[in-house]
């Protein structure tokens, strides 16, 4: 008896179950097609398709009782095979079935896991079902307080049918097209592992749909009212696992969860409903973060104590801070990210004398590195070079993070992608190709707060806020072999304008092999002169939302 099998829930998807079917012939796996109460042109079809394939059981409703009703059947007639997991797969034939395998593969890895299909879009989407799709994910973001559910529509998953059948015996779950949803988060509260294979999705031309756009909103609406009720009856046992599963990484291993879905989402809210629901949508998600990213929370209380000390030791009179203030600066400097790279910011938003002496150092220096940091919004600053072509500026980044970020602005606005290299690893080959882009005039922008993904232990010490910081070694490594002008750089908010302030902190030290280190630790110190005056005027826009003055092992 095989412990896998496939379901195929189907209404007026005739069309597509032939293809289907053959495709998964090779699998020697039982199949379950539920017809749920096709018309008779449909239903004949059906009958006589599944006539060809000895291995397929078909069931029929007489009437029709939803996708949901359809897979809670197709379980039910899995589960009476003898099998242990049940692959769904949609009969309109939009996913990619040469996944297969891969879904099975890491149900077999995790065998009492969901497994789920996280869609990869091609063009052939509408627009109108993705925007949906992201709604709900914000919205099992907040029933489930984790990310860890990456996408719960995808009808391309393995049903672990023992944990499944348990949900189903003692919860109401809907039954059409809330099915899918409503199942995972229910599964995820009994601390069943969802776990995700991407898989390609395409709309086929002529292909036609089942959702109810009135309908099955009300009822998708119906169900997340239903989930956040329950959410708030679970609060205290969410809580607690998040409390005990929660890590201290170092920044560079923690994912940057939901970067592409949560730029796209933006840009898509915004150019749809305006600057106004969007600001309002970002408190909702800062007033969440608050409340469940405990990391961010305590990282933000660790950085507003270190603020204060530093302060009343100082004779400085501090500025209000809150960690609710602190997480919508960050969230309204995302908005500010929007906003320019859809073209509606232009020069007017710099403080004049700031430009004009940027506009100055552009004309008259060559090439140079220019040391940023997670404060503000240099990104800003770094838009500035597509108005002067003779000028590149190249964007130094030490994870993928930062080049997916990019590939979703370039999906807004190609014209506002920025110029990157990512270095997971400092080789020659590197320093090469920069020291040849720096020769020609080029600058390289790179961060100093934060360190590299592969030498998390190469790190230069110095005094930010008055307490010790590790800083990347390879950014002032970088400094040190390319023998250029080096300059500190931030971009803050002030007052509805962009400040744009750099500073030369080149060390007046011989640059020969045995003053590396000097030159290094002079650099950085600099450096971490600058960053602690920056962060003293504008506190909130201090952006290391992990515990920045630890050391990590």
């Amino acid at each position: 008896m095989s412990e896998y099998c496939f379901l195929i829930p189907s209404y007026q998807h005739s069309q597509q179950l032939d293809f289907i079917l053959q495709e998964i012939s090779s699998y020697s796996m039982p199949c379950a097609v539920i017809n749920d109460g096709s018309d008779k042109e449909h239903s004949e079809r059906l009958r006589a398709l599944c006539l060809k394939y000895s291995w397929v059981h078909l069931v029929e409703h007489k009437s029709n009782q939803g996708k949901g009703g359809a897979v809670m059947t197709g379980l039910a007639k899995a589960k009476s095979l003898g099998c242990s997991h049940a692959v769904q797969i949609d009969s309109d034939g939009q996913h990619d079935l040469k996944k297969i395998n891969a879904l099975i593969d890491e149900s077999k890895k995790y065998p009492t896991a969901l497994i789920s299909g996280q869609p990869v879009y091609d063009k052939s989407v509408p627009w109108g079902r993705k925007l949906g799709r992201y709604l709900t994910h914000f919205w099992v973001w907040v029933e489930t307080l984790s990310f860890q559910i990456k996408d719960s529509m995808c009808g391309f998953r393995v049903y672990p049918l023992d944990s499944t059948a348990d949900v189903l015996k003692n919860k109401s779950v809907g039954r059409r097209m809330d099915f899918d949803v409503e199942i995972l988060v229910r599964l995820f509260w009994r601390k069943v592992a969802i776990k995700f294979i991407p898989v390609k999705v395409t709309y086929p031309k002529g292909g036609s749909s089942n959702f109810n756009i009135i309908k099955d909103n009300l009822l998708i609406t119906k169900m997340h009212t239903k989930l956040c009720l329950g959410m708030i009856i679970r609060f205290p046992f969410l809580l607690a696992n998040k409390i005990f599963a929660t890590k201290v990484t170092h920044w560079s291993r923690s994912e940057e969860k939901g970067m592409l879905i949560g730029i796209r989402f933006l840009f898509l809210t915004h150019k749809i409903f305006g600057h106004t629901v969007v600001q309002f949508f970002l408190k909702l998600v800062c007033f969440y973060y608050q409340i469940f990213a405990f990391q961010a929370r305590r990282a933000s209380k660790d950085f507003k104590a270190t603020y204060l000390s530093y302060c009343y030791k100082n004779n400085i009179s501090p500025k209000g801070i809150s960690i609710f203030s602190h997480l919508y600066s960050f969230a309204d400097s995302m908005l500010d990210k929007l906003m320019v790279y859809q073209g509606l910011y232009y020069r007017t938003i710099f403080h004049k004398q700031d430009l004009d002496k940027f506009d100055q150092l552009k004309k008259t220096k060559p090439g140079g590195v220019f040391i940023g940091a997670h404060f503000g919004n240099i990104e800003i600053a770094r838009a500035l070079g597509h108005e002067n072509p003779d000028k590149n500026f190249v964007a130094l980044t030490y994870t993928d993070n930062a080049l997916k970020f990019n590939k979703s602005i370039n999906l807004i606005n190609p014209k506002a992608s920025m110029n990157m290299i990512s270095v997971k690893s400092f080789t020659p080959e590197v320093a090469i190709e920069l020291k040849e882009r720096v020769d020609r005039g080029e600058w390289v922008f790179v961060m100093g707060d934060r360190g590299s993904v592969t030498n998390v232990k190469r790190s230069i010490a110095v005094e930010i806020l008055g307490r010790k910081a590790f800083l990347p070694f390879g950014s002032f490594l970088l400094a040190y072999l390319l023998k250029v002008p080096v300059y500190s750089i931030f971009c803050y908010k002030e007052r509805g304008q962009f400040r744009l302030k750099f500073k030369e902190i080149t060390p007046r030290t011989e640059t020969g092999a045995l003053n590396r280190s000097e030159y290094m630790d002079r650099l950085a110190k600099q450096y971490g002169q600058d960053l602690t005056e920056k962060i003293i005027e504008a506190p909130l826009q201090w952006y290391n939302f992990f515990m920045f003055w630890k050391k990590y092992d």
